[in-house]
């Protein structure tokens, strides 16, 4: 439901707008039963708006949102309802923005503008039970407290003033000079508040050297509650010409500075409890980057026609100061072990873990991610309406930020062999108190299987469309594109083994494995990666008004790599025995509506939408159980396109 009021304060120069939505979902899947005390997602949305007129040549808005969501998790059978979460969100922000015509050739625009958001994650029915997950059976099963409840805040307060002079006739041309400044400030700060949870897994099939066992035990994972959380600023000014030299060409031309900067603020110390000791733990300066990025392109109408146009681009492009690269984990972070239980005693021992986290930070000149990015495309105007193109992107990224592990420590080489092809592996066995230095560098480092390799990713992309505006009651849309990601970026071996492309890092610590980086080299073909793609889209309005709509989309799916768990006698985990092994099997999509509007004079109206999704009832599998299976058995899918089906919609407007 939603309510809206709007009009003048006063008549030509000042006016509000208010509006309120609030909104109540309720959905299970199949194997989902509603919670002991069932809760609908939730969500209450208030927004206002004020809007003023000084004179001919000056405007302003003010704009404020105060938004609320509640999101209870459905539950599922085979989890003990105390394990169940919900999230809830708050998030209010204003906006403050003017605009202003000074003389006949500038305008000046000015913005300021804060958002402040407070994100938990929390059990529906607390308790003070640790979290346990029972492996052994299928499907898993979970009890006691949810598995990873937090806490999250965000701030973030941004300011921009721009300048755009127009000029003509001045040095060869007609310009658009745009110069503009801008300040960013932003911040976070979490808090994982149940930490410490406990598992049962059984193995079979696992290897030791050359020989297979069958075993179950106990582990549990045990850390203490900390916060963790980033602090940036960033100061940037750009200018910028389109330089309209005559009918037929125009450039752009542009450089932009940046000066960033990011630390992680003084921290106070938790018990095990969640409680405050007292104690402050010192903050530390994390990055400070400089960076100062040229751009280039061009329109060229070739014949004066307009019916001919080449475009083109090159620039460089340096990644925005994102905190989740650095924040974690914050200094003097308490350590953090896996235990197992020994079977015949019931103790519980010490497994693997990090004991020095608080040395785990970035290496010294790290530098930001950069992407140099070229662009080429041709446009034929084929009749007054319609438009066929052909284009080409390349993106040469570096300095990409991921884990990078030093070549101390001690380890032993194990051998374990391939599920598939029976060949022998080599892997880095590190005794438990003699772990490699983990840091956050722009490579791999040595201590990597593999050696130290540079994080970098090549993208290389052809286009081509064709595009008919609406006229005589159809319009079309139609696009074929062609790609290929290649690489090794920060999270190539993470994302279920369908590789995440650009991903944070958070708190993760998944690709922090040196074995990890077995067979990963700087030509793989990223995780992800669709070749593929043909889309079409379309509207015909027939008699009486009924309007027609479709859309195609046939597409590639995506490549995935073949995986292979190992337990060697101090180190877990898995490896990628064959990058790139296949891909997901192509989708063919095509959805279908029809509606019509009603109008019942000047105060009410009606529409009805009918709309019928994925009409051939593809079935093309998503996604994979597991990309390890025991004893390199066959991948089994746990994720289809979602099957035929249809909605109708019904608008009322009075």
């Amino acid at each position: 439901m939603s309510e809206t009021l709007g009009g003048p304060i006063v008549r030509d120069k000042l006016w509000f707008f208010a509006g309120g939505e609030w909104g109540n979902f309720n959905a299970y899947w199949p194997d989902q039963v509603p919670g002991p005390d069932p809760k609908d997602d939730t969500s209450a949305l208030y927004d206002g708006k004020i809007t003023g007129q000084l004179g001919h040549k000056h405007r302003f808005n003010l704009t404020y949102n105060d938004h609320e969501r509640l999101e209870p998790d459905g539950g599922s059978v085979w989890d003990e309802p105390t394990t169940w979460t919900e999230f809830s969100v708050d998030t209010q922000s204003y906006a403050l923005d003017y605009s202003g015509i000074l003389g006949q050739n500038t305008i000046l625009e000015a913005r300021n503008g804060e958002l402040e958001s407070h994100e938990d994650e929390r059990a529906q029915t607390p308790t003070d039970e640790p979290h346990f997950i029972d492996y052994t059976v299928s499907p898993v099963e979970t009890f006691g407290s949810p598995y990873w409840p937090w806490l999250w805040d965000s701030h973030m307060d941004t300011a921009e003033i721009k300048v755009t002079q127009h000029a003509h006739d001045f040095l060869k041309g007609d310009h658009e000079f745009r110069f503009g400044i801008q300040y960013n400030r932003m911040g976070e700060l979490g808090e994982p508040t149940g930490i410490t949870y406990s598992y049962k897994y059984d193995y079979y099939n696992v290897l030791y050297g050359t020989d297979y066992y069958w075993y179950e035990y106990n582990y549990r994972f045990v850390a203490t509650p900390h916060f963790y959380g980033g602090e940036s600023e960033t100061l940037s000014a750009f200018v910028s010409d389109t330089w309209r030299i005559n009918s037929d060409v125009t450039l752009e031309l542009g450089v932009r500075y940046d000066k960033s900067k990011g630390w992680i603020k003084d921290l106070p110390r938790l018990d095990d409890d969640n409680n405050p000791t007292g104690e402050i733990i010192q903050g530390r300066d994390q990055v400070e980057w400089n960076s100062f990025d040229p751009r280039l392109g061009f329109a060229w109408n070739i014949g004066g026609t307009g019916e001919n146009v080449l475009r083109g681009s090159l620039g460089r492009f340096h990644a925005g100061l994102i905190a989740g690269d650095y924040n974690y984990p914050p200094p003097q972070m308490p350590a953090y072990w896996y235990e197992w239980q020994n079977p015949e005693t019931e103790e519980w021992e010490f497994s693997h873990g990090f004991f020095e986290a608080e040395d785990i930070s970035l290496r010294p000149g790290v530098e930001n991610t950069q992407t140099w990015e070229y662009t080429l495309g041709f446009e034929h105007q084929l009749t007054a309406t319609s438009v066929i193109g052909i284009s080409a992107a390349y993106k040469q990224t570096t300095n990409m930020m991921g884990w990078y592990i030093a070549d101390d420590g001690e380890f032993n080489w194990e051998t374990i062999i391939d599920d598939v092809t029976g060949e022998e592996i080599q892997l880095k066995d590190y005794l438990p108190l003699a772990q490699p230095t983990r840091l956050k560098g722009n490579s791999t480092g040595p201590g990597a299987l593999g050696g130290d390799r540079p994080y970098e990713q090549d993208y290389l992309g052809v286009f081509l469309t064709y595009r008919k505006r609406f006229s005589d009651n159809w319009d079309l849309f139609a696009s074929y594109s062609w790609s290929e990601s290649t690489g090794l970026n920060p999270t190539f071996n993470s994302g279920g083994g369908l590789g995440e492309q650009g991903a944070v890092f958070w708190d993760s610590t998944t690709m922090s494995n040196p074995n990890i980086f077995y067979g990963a080299t700087s030509d793989r073909v990223l995780g992800g990666d669709r070749t593929h793609v043909l889309r079409l889209a379309g509207n015909v309005v027939l008699p009486y008004q009924f309007k027609l709509n479709s859309v195609v989309n046939i597409q590639s799916g995506r490549i995935y790599d073949r995986r292979q768990n190992y337990r060697l006698p101090n180190t877990t985990g898995y490896i990628v025995t064959k990058p790139a092994a296949d891909r997901l099997p192509t989708q063919y999509l095509w959805d279908f509506g029809v509606g019509k509007h009603f109008y019942f004079g000047k105060d009410l109206d009606f529409s009805i939408f009918l709309q019928i999704l994925n009409i051939l009832n593809d079935d093309a599998i998503t996604g994979w159980q597991t990309l390890a299976p025991r004893g390199g058995g066959d991948l089994i899918p746990d994720a289809w396109v979602l099957p035929r089906r249809a909605n109708i919609r019904l608008r009322f407007a009075f």
